[in-house]
């Protein structure tokens, strides 16, 4: 509240007193008043405790004792709220560096892959970086970083051993057999790599009934 619209104002029975920073405190609490303040604040909750407030503009000291046959009140005018500070000094801007994003999604349905040789993929979903070798199926690291690996394969009627290379060591091997059910495998794996790196997949399918086997085989890769 502002420093001069505020007064004390207390009623003592039918007398009644008002005090301000202006005024003389001594001479308000002169020894024939013997104030001690019998005070009762109107706050939301007001309970039988006793305080203490000091207001250092006056230099008066309240006492308040709550009772029940109080009738000493004491209240505070609020002043007109002040004005809002001027705002701050905006910050130094940054620029967010936005790395290079490398992710692709490929598949293989309608033929058998060659065992021992990168699994070429008849459809591409997503190689929007162009980091695989759509003819090729090999998948060449250009942004160094933690790479994840995934794939899917759907199988009948035949045996598959799926391998995950990199540069021509198996990192991740997978075996299914399929007689008159469908199945299916997949496996996943997060791996560091450096620029040049090579990763691909080797599927190997065993069957005695070439005519009547299927695969279907989802390979996907990302930066993380």
């Amino acid at each position: 509240m502002g420093p001069l619209s505020w007064a004390l104002r207390v009623r003592f029975g039918n007398q009644k007193a008002v005090w301000s920073p202006d005024l003389d405190t001594q001479a308000f609490l002169s020894s024939s008043v013997r104030l001690e303040l019998l005070a009762r604040i109107f706050l939301p909750k007001v309970g039988t405790t006793s305080w203490r407030r000091k207001i250092s503009a006056g230099k008066i000291l309240w006492r308040r004792k709550i009772l029940a046959n109080d009738q000493t009140r004491v209240s505070c005018v609020a002043g007109i709220p002040g004005l809002p500070g001027p705002p701050g000094t905006p910050g130094p801007s940054v620029k967010c560096p936005c790395h290079r994003q490398s992710a692709f999604t490929v598949k293989l349905s309608g033929q058998l892959p060659s065992p021992s040789k990168p699994v070429p993929f008849t459809e591409v979903l997503y190689n929007a970086q162009r980091d695989l070798q759509e003819d090729t199926g090999v998948f060449t690291c250009r942004v160094p970083g933690n790479y994840h690996f995934l794939f899917d394969v759907d199988l009948h009627h035949c045996k598959v051993t799926v391998q995950l290379m990199r540069d021509k060591s198996s990192v991740l091997e997978k075996h299914q057999v399929s007689t008159k059910e469908p199945r299916s495998l997949s496996g996943m794996l997060t791996l560091p790599l450096h620029v040049g790196e090579k990763v691909w997949l080797e599927a190997k399918v065993e069957t005695e009934k070439p005519e009547q086997a299927r695969v279907t085989i989802y390979f996907s890769g990302f930066l993380t």
